[in-house]
């Protein structure tokens, strides 16, 4: 998807969103919230396009549902602050989709039980 935005602001745009929320930065530079979430969108698209895929020995996975209307989304990320897969199902399915990117042989072949660290938080140690 082509950007009416030059790199420069688009790159402006994502380093502000690091410390607002879109609406907040659509308001902020003149844009719409949709305008906003597209060059949201095409950042996170290039970061994991240029990324090295490799399983992580330790994953974080945070599932959220929006809006009342049982929408979900699930971010992985490798507790490093790196997200490394953003799905918008949840549960088994949106892990599954997370390990559909890695060759079979490179893949546990048992996940260990989860200890809890915190009552919304779980780790899960791979490897």
């Amino acid at each position: 998807e082509r950007s009416r935005f030059t790199a420069l602001f688009e790159g402006l745009i994502l380093a502000w969103l690091q410390q607002a929320s879109i609406a907040g930065v659509a308001g902020m530079m003149g844009l719409s919230w949709d305008e906003v979430d597209g060059v949201m969108h095409r950042g996170v698209e290039r970061g994991l396009a240029r990324r090295q895929v490799e399983v992580p020995e330790r994953l974080g996975v945070d599932e959220a549902s929006f809006q009342k209307r049982y929408e979900y989304v699930t971010v992985v990320n490798d507790l490093e602050g790196r997200v490394l897969h953003v799905s918008d199902e949840h549960g088994k399915e949106a892990l599954r989709e997370f390990y559909e990117q890695f060759e079979r042989e490179d893949l546990p072949t048992r996940i260990p039980e989860a200890p809890r660290n915190r009552e919304d938080q779980v780790e899960v140690r791979v490897g």
